[in-house]
């Protein structure tokens, strides 16, 4: 009789025979519920840690990264570090506004997506985007100061971030389809060297008569300006 392997997971972890729910998504995105931590002198909690200082200052109470997790007592935590080529910093976690700064108080000002998770976190799926260009910090920043609490917000698609064509080349050898390397630092060489060798094993007549997405599995788009960075972990 077929066992759902989820609910085995299920089970597992209702028994305690498996520590399933050991390592979650417990670390968020960007520790800013209120506040980060407030060890100020006077009071002044929404200034004290802020989104610049936070790469390089140690948390007493948490933290925050990019599809991040972390066991249930969020001691050993792992996320991801990226970077588009032209940001000062390395993307670590989410950029967001403090209560002073925001024109509608504390707000984050990315797009990231939870797209899939089994109850166990067993598989997880997650998509964020990042801008190829600079990220623009001060300018999010700046211009929503100078908004008051009746005006719209400004958001990072207003920015035109996405807007324009960052161009970037990639390298292949013309005989295996090997990557030999990129003009940008998204990682991209080794997933377009896969599909040239995929599709190097399909027959042509098969791929003709099934069409493209018979051969290939629908993904996310991914415009020229824009990398789509999916994260997809998985147990078994």
């Amino acid at each position: 009789m077929y066992q759902d392997p989820e609910a085995t997971r299920l089970e597992e972890a209702r028994t305690a025979k498996k520590p399933w729910r050991k390592w979650e998504p417990y670390l968020s995105e960007r520790q800013w519920g209120t506040v980060r931590e407030d060890y100020s002198q006077d009071g002044n909690a929404w200034d004290y840690f802020t989104h610049d200082q936070a790469r390089s200052r140690a948390y007493h109470w948490g933290e925050d990264g990019l599809a991040g997790i972390s066991d249930d007592k969020q001691l050993p935590c792992s996320s991801v570090a990226l970077w588009n080529g032209n940001d000062p910093i390395l993307k670590e976690r989410l950029f967001g506004l403090t209560n002073s700064q925001a024109n509608h108080g504390e707000d984050v000002k990315e797009y990231y997506f939870y797209l899939d998770s089994t109850p166990t976190h067993s598989y997880m799926k997650y998509l964020y985007k990042y801008p190829q260009a600079a990220f623009p910090y001060n300018d999010l920043i700046e211009t929503n100061r100078q908004r008051n609490r009746a005006d719209m917000e400004y958001e990072l698609l207003d920015t035109g971030v996405f807007s324009g064509e960052i161009l970037f080349f990639e390298y292949f050898h013309g005989d295996n389809g090997a990557g030999l390397g990129a003009s940008h630092q998204t990682g991209w060489t080794g997933v377009v060297a896969r599909l040239i060798e995929l599709f190097g094993r399909l027959n042509a007549l098969q791929f003709l008569e099934a069409g493209k997405l018979g051969a290939f599995a629908q993904g996310e788009s991914t415009s020229r300006d824009r990398v789509d960075y999916e994260f997809a972990a998985s147990a078994k």
